[in-house]
């Protein structure tokens, strides 16, 4: 950071801890700056693949048009933090409150503690690495409100046992909204790269879904489908996320993200070393816990699921556990995406799935636990059996209880999008497949709720 740059990043800072200043309000755009670092190591190597990886991920932030693009090739440890001084200086004169930045890095790193980067000239890990958690509390020194997202495609295992002295931790920010979004968990080395590859399926995945992060507002929802399109393409890897509370406070109460209880998809003891992975490290080591409970039924919004209790699939009238017969279609009934979303943090009634406008799949409950949200309903199904009767209700059964539930964001008054039906058909063929669903018993919910509803669910136009 040059001297004028300096003195305009202080004017500014100061400018924003006065009582009593103006909240700037007019945000150049919602996606606003990107710094992508790539360390090859002690590697002076431009066709390094992390070297290219940073490269294509700025290419692609571009086209998207992001106001603020840095890209840093082997920087030493110096020139690493006036990089860091110069995203939080973008921060400010591009962004705004609610503003998205992304920093994305590709390189060596380690975990002890929380996650170190390894600038070139590290030698010692207490004096040379750079914490994230240092990282996060320089943001929230100088700027607040803003949400920063941060990509790592790095290892996180400690295989030399070393030590620092410093008490940084991953979850150190709380002026500002944290995105951690991670190639594998804590204790991994990242998967070797295939012969023909020169890219990692997370930064090709990355790099996809750039243009979706400078349209959408829902930056978990962004983060859940890199995940879920990461895993799809290459069983081997196994990401790991985690989000700060939607307003400033502790990382605490927030849940991280991983596929399996034990990262299976990990390298194991005795494979082949991360010959081109980003680690400095040669020994192996085994795989570490995961913190996911993959028998939770939170989901990845920062809420809590009021109903966790009463999700097993369970037939209330036999008291026996019951396996998926049904697939119900139904719509948010003109309700917003975000509206369903936020009613689900209040009451834990909703769908199993949510299919925006966009053609995004949204994750209220998984699907192999029951969503409350068609609550009396009734469906003549063999697998269901027995149907009971309420006065003024109607004939009703266990169906929810078999049944996964798929709402549409619109009423079916309008025609849904393109977008939404071609999400909807590969769910289809999946749980399909999957559970092995006749295809009588894919139904909609206006077939199945009682009383009838006065107009047709997903509606007149599906």
């Amino acid at each position: 950071m040059d001297q004028d740059s300096l003195a305009r990043f202080l004017e500014i800072a100061e400018a924003q801890t006065q009582p009593g200043s103006p909240v700037r309000s007019e945000p150049s755009c919602i996606f606003a700056s990107v710094l992508a670092i790539g360390n090859a190591g002690g590697e002076e190597d431009e066709d390094a693949a992390c070297i290219q990886e940073v490269e294509l991920i700025e290419e692609a932030a571009i086209r998207a048009g992001v106001t603020k693009c840095n890209l840093l090739k082997n920087p030493l440890r110096d020139g690493f933090l006036d990089a860091i001084d110069d995203f939080i200086l973008d921060m400010c004169t591009v962004g705004s409150e609610g503003s998205a930045h992304l920093f994305y890095y590709a390189g060596d790193g380690c975990e002890i503690q929380c996650f170190r980067f390894i600038p070139i000239d590290a030698t010692r890990p207490d004096r040379d690495y750079i914490a994230l958690g240092d990282i996060m509390e320089r943001i929230d020194e100088k700027v607040q409100g803003r949400s920063i997202v941060f990509c790592i495609d790095a290892c996180r295992n400690n295989p030399d046992k070393e030590t620092v002295r410093d008490k940084f931790d991953n979850e150190r920010g709380s002026k500002n909204r944290y995105f951690l979004l991670f190639r594998t968990s804590a204790g991994n080395e990242i998967n070797e790269l295939k012969e023909e590859e020169c890219l990692s399926v997370f930064a090709q995945t990355v790099r996809e879904f750039i243009p979706e992060l400078h349209q959408s507002e829902m930056i978990p929802d962004w983060i859940e489908q890199i995940t879920q399109a990461i895993r799809s393409k290459e069983p081997r890897e196994d990401p790991w996320y985690l989000c700060s509370p939607p307003v400033p406070g502790s990382f605490r109460s927030v849940r991280s993200y991983s596929a399996s209880s034990s990262s299976s998809r990990s390298p194991m003891p005795g494979t082949a070393n991360c010959s081109k992975g980003y680690s400095i490290f040669p020994e192996r080591h085994s795989p570490a816990i995961s913190p996911l409970d993959p028998q939770d039924p939170d989901q990845f919004y920062e809420v809590t699921d009021i109903r966790k209790a009463h999700r097993r699939r369970v037939n209330r009238m036999t008291a026996s556990t019951v396996d998926i017969a049904c697939i119900i279609l139904g719509s948010t009934e003109g309700r917003s995406a975000a509206d369903v979303q936020r009613d689900f943090a209040i009451r834990g009634m909703g769908p199993n799935y949510l299919i925006t406008l966009e053609g995004r799949r949204t994750v209220l409950v998984r699907e192999e636990f029951c969503a409350w949200d068609y609550n009396l309903a009734c469906w003549h199904a063999e697998e269901v059996g027995g149907v009971g009767h309420i006065p003024g209700t109607g004939k009703i059964n266990e169906v929810k209880s078999y049944s996964v539930s798929i709402a549409l964001e619109g009423d079916g008054e309008e025609p849904y999008t393109d977008a939404q039906y071609s999400n909807l058909i590969k769910l289809l063929k999946n749980l399909i497949t999957t559970y092995q669903v006749k295809l009588w018993n894919v139904v909609g919910a206006g077939e199945i709720m009682q009383p009838p509803p006065k107009a047709p669910q997903p509606g007149p136009c599906f």
